[in-house]
């Protein structure tokens, strides 16, 4: 999965704190693999690293709007325009990307909050860096001033908020008592009131002046996004990311009113000067206005295409200036909601194809045709990957895509009302078909390719005549705008859904409808008949997919587990198994006899607008509001954990099986260590550790193990008794990565310092070893000869940083060599166990080196976002590796195919380790607080499984 900029708030502040450690498409029944799982394979050419704003603020004048971008998770640029211009007035590159932008009272400061553990004080009309504030230990994720503009209040992913005396930068006060990473504030406008919200779902008010508590609630079940006061201060406004919007009495923190399925994933919010209304942005690119005093939301518009992290009102409250995923930044009247302007950011260029939003297979499996903004249309070759032609015609938006039963036709259909037809062979448009009054939202071929349907906005369900271009029937019924629309595989049937939550069913023949089906709460978006036309699925606004009975008209199942706005369903070809594609940015995979989930799948950083399989079934794509299309892998079965240890105190980030299989250890934030006895023996804890333990390694003979600690020291430990052996100091920053040599008689070690340290085990003396690196360590090893030492780099608070492989010849303490062309920190390493393979996780792609002869074997590209795990099997046959947003993959390291996807983790997995019979695979789920024990074969692949 491409990485890891969750923009939605929660996932990127977690990883921010932790991140260091650790669409509907037909075709012909076929033979499908039962269950099967989809691990992405890497789509390069769909993705544009254009510039995503995560921060907005008006100058106290109005006259200066500030903005700041990132590029895929990488530091983007810091803007400032002329508001009423329009104009860019200056522009600076980051080194840090920044999450948050304020003001000062007088317009003379801006703050800005870093993805670091740092606050900047720059100029307001360069950007320049004035002053730093150092004193978080974790990434900041919010700045605000107080009226006076004396103080400044920091909230960082540390659970600390910070007050600090902005002339002379020294820090004042700390608060504490969050539970979690802070992920937003507001102070009130006398400034004696701070309100923060957490990662722990809580909302704290704080007293500035004294640091005291005034009162702690539950601000939902999800982390809270987004907290608001009024300018009065009456009222606070609090959003979670789950969607609740609540509404509280900003002085004694008790409930006001409640919007418990608002829907919108709160990820910005700003209260209009006057105090009158607010406005929210969320996930899905709308902007919501509401009435702080009745609770309630009063208007809603789709301002843009994808997540809306930032807002902020004009001093005189008549724009709204909103800064979105999409690339840009647009200005809104905040009276008729009318766009008066949009800027564009780093990176983007008129005619981009930012966001994708609608993609098809041709039923003959060779081309696969994506669209979205800026009105072309891409065909895909599917064997090769590579764009073979660019169709240009719409002077808008596309939002559908259908090819026709040949494939000889492709129809696309957007914003500017029209339908084009074009030859797929010559490339050229056939015809454009124009009778819709507003926006086209679905197209569907009818199985002979004599019929196209077609859905729109304005109520409108028309069925063209495609040989004559001409309009055959227009179906009226539907009491809002119509979101999709499907032909049973016989042609006799055609359904449609949209905003008035119920699916119709018509007899196109005749134009009449036959029957509605109801018991959808939301509006419906997604629609597929089963290959067999026996059942039919749809997916809601509330993240509710319902299984019809087509024949009896009755429901079959309902499928909870998105929890938001589904865009699309499809069924495989097959008919056993429905993909949904979800604005919670998963795509799920279900049984359609049982209504069981087989996998969920991570990936994208933002919402799935649409997919389709391919006719085969051994392929799926998703499109993305994240400017993505990924390509998944249908052929590895999905494995669920054998065995999962939850109790575990805290966060896991580290895992190491004993050299005589017969216990493992473990260790993460907390203080302790814990031991297992395998295969389902009691759990021990040992108050070993004085901190957190970021790695664990026993030597070659089991005999002793060492430990990597957060307090800068390596200890190692008898494996029998426990008893501390000896402490080796010398790091000057936390430790990240440990590794005996091959006759265990030296310790080395990697960290944040940019040293790697070697160490006589019997003695303690520290040998000569590398020089210091321009960045820091991240993983360690020896060759199996113990003659050379190899380490990897990166910059953790700026992962596309590159990073590098360096080979360490330790007989004469000097480089050999380097393995080249890293584009990103490199936060796994591994060795194959005959020495001669190395494995390196970057953030797009696995790559694999011959170590020898220092050169490229190849790439395993892939879209599970970045690599944080690597770890061979014994035989060397199969490498796992596990990724930012909780998959775990086991690849065939012959084919470089994956041979299991392993389905359990929610977030972040900092470590996987083969037990020594490569018969168990163990992986620390960080964030999750869980170590998951998976089966596999002697071979460490996933267990032959029968198909279907």
């Amino acid at each position: 999965m491409r990485v890891a900029s969750d923009g939605r708030c929660a996932g990127l502040l977690l990883l921010a704190a932790m991140a260091s450690f650790p669409a509907t498409a037909q075709g012909v029944v076929g033979t499908e693999r039962e269950p099967s799982a989809f691990t992405a394979r890497s789509a390069p050419w769909h993705a544009l690293d254009s510039g995503e704003v995560w921060a907005i603020a008006f100058s106290p004048d109005g006259k200066r709007l500030a903005t700041a971008s990132h590029v895929g998770g990488a530091p983007g640029e810091l803007r400032v325009y002329d508001a009423g211009a329009r104009k860019l007035l200056a522009r600076v590159g980051l080194t840090k990307v920044i999450r948050s932008l304020a003001y000062a009272p007088d317009g003379k400061i801006l703050a800005a909050a870093e993805f670091a553990d740092t606050v900047t004080l720059r100029n307001p009309d360069t950007g320049a860096v004035e002053t730093t504030l150092a004193g978080h230990i974790g990434d900041v994720n919010g700045v605000a001033f107080t009226t006076d503009g004396k103080r400044l209040v920091s909230i960082s992913a540390d659970k600390t908020a910070k007050l600090w005396d902005v002339a002379t930068a020294a820090e004042i006060r700390t608060f504490r008592g969050h539970g979690g990473p802070i992920l937003c504030l507001s102070v009130t406008a006398d400034g004696k009131t701070l309100a923060t919200g957490g990662g722990d779902t809580t909302v704290k008010l704080w007293d500035v002046e004294t640091g005291a508590l005034r009162k702690s609630f539950r601000g939902g079940e999800s982390p809270v996004t987004a907290v608001g006061f009024s300018p009065d201060g009456k009222v606070l406004i609090v959003g979670a990311q789950g969607g609740r919007v609540s509404f509280w009495d900003g002085a004694t923190g008790a409930p006001r009113a409640n919007l418990p399925n608002a829907n919108r994933q709160l990820r910005s919010l700003a209260f209009a000067p006057d105090g009158s209304f607010a406005a929210s942005g969320g996930l899905g690119g709308r902007i919501a206005l509401w009435d702080p005093l009745a609770g309630k939301e009063i208007a809603s518009w789709p301002a843009h295409t994808a997540n809306v992290p930032a807002l902020a009102f004009s001093p005189d409250g008549k724009v709204i200036a909103s800064g979105s995923f999409d690339q840009t930044v647009k200005l809104w009247d905040a009276r008729t909601h009318e766009q008066l302007a949009v800027l564009q950011q780093a990176g983007s260029e008129a005619g981009d194809q930012a966001v994708v939003l609608a993609v098809a297979y041709s039923p003959d499996g060779k081309t696969l045709a994506e669209a979205g903004e800026g009105g072309q249309v891409r065909l895909v070759d599917r064997a090769s990957g590579q764009v073979s032609a660019t169709l240009k015609g719409h002077a808008d938006v596309v939002t559908s895509l259908a090819f026709s039963p040949d494939s000889a036709t492709l129809a696309s259909g957007g914003y500017d009302r029209t339908i084009a037809l074009w030859n797929v062979a010559s490339r050229q448009q056939r015809a454009r078909l124009a009778g819709h009054k507003s926006w086209v939202f679905a197209l569907a071929f009818s199985p002979d390719g004599k019929s196209l349907a077609s859905a729109g906005y304005a109520q409108e369900l028309l069925i063209w005549d495609v040989a004559a271009g001409a309009i055959r029937a227009r179906l009226e019924g539907h009491e809002g705008s119509v979101r999709a629309v499907a032909w049973s595989p016989d042609g006799k049937r055609l359904a449609s859904a949209g905003a008035d939550r119920r699916v119709r069913l018509w007899d196109p023949a005749k134009a009449i409808q036959t029957a509605a089906f109801e018991g959808h709460a939301g509006e419906i978006r997604g629609l597929a008949f089963s290959t067999d036309g026996r059942t039919m699925a749809s997916g809601d606004d509330d993240g509710v997919i319902k299984l019809w009975d087509v024949a009896k008209g009755a429901e079959r199942a309902t499928l909870y587990g998105h929890g938001e706005t589904i865009g699309s369903v499809a069924f495989s070809p097959g008919g056993t198994r429905l993909a949904s594609g979800g604005w919670d940015g998963t795509v799920r995979l279900w049984d359609t006899a049982t209504g069981r989930e087989l996998a969920t799948l991570r990936g994208h950083t933002d919402g799935v607008s649409t997919l389709a399989f391919a006719p085969d079934g051994r392929q799926i794509a998703t499109a993305s509001f994240d400017r993505a299309v990924t390509l998944w892998d249908a052929a590895a079965p999905v494995l669920a954990p054998s065995r999962t240890l939850t109790d575990l105190n805290g966060e896991v980030w580290t895992v190491a099986f004993a050299p005589d299989g017969q216990s493992m250890l473990w260790g993460g934030r907390s203080n302790q260590l814990f031991r297992n006895a395998l295969p389902t023996g009691p759990t021990k804890s040992f108050n070993l550790s004085a901190g957190a333990t970021t790695t664990i390694v026993f030597a070659p003979d089991g005999r002793t193990f060492a430990t990597g600690e957060w307090d800068r020291t390596v200890k190692l430990f008898d494996a029998e008794t426990k008893a501390l052996v000896a402490t080796f100091k010398g790091h000057t920053d936390a430790i990240r990565d440990v590794a005996f040599s091959p006759d265990g008689k030296t310790l080395a070690s990697a960290g944040y310092d940019k040293r790697v340290k070697l160490w006589d085990k019997a003695t303690g003396r520290a040998l000569a070893g590398p020089p210091e690196q321009a960045l820091a360590v991240e993983k360690v090893l020896f060759t199996p000869d113990g003659k050379t030492l190899i380490f990897s780099t990166g910059d953790w608070a700026a992962y596309r940083t590159p990073g590098t492989v360096v080979l360490w010849d330790i007989a004469t303490a000097s480089r050999r060599g380097e393995l080249k062309g890293h584009q990103s920190r490199v936060a796994a390493l591994a060795l194959s166990p005959d020495g001669k393979t190395l494995a390196s996780g970057v953030s797009n792609a696995i790559r694999l080196f011959d170590v020898g002869a220092q050169s490229l074997l190849a790439e395993i590209p892939h879209e599970h976002d970045s690599v944080l795990a690597l770890a061979f099997s014994p035989d060397g046959r199969s490498l796992a590796s596990g990724y930012f947003r909780g998959a775990v993959v086991v690849w065939d390291v012959t084919t470089r195919r994956p041979a299991a996807y392993l389905n359990g983790h929610s977030a972040l997995v900092s470590a996987v380790a083969f037990a020594p019979d490569g018969k168990t695979l163990a992986s620390c789920g960080s964030q999750d607080k869980t170590l998951r024990l998976w089966t596999l074969s002697p071979s460490g692949e996933a267990p032959a499984r029968g198909g279907r």
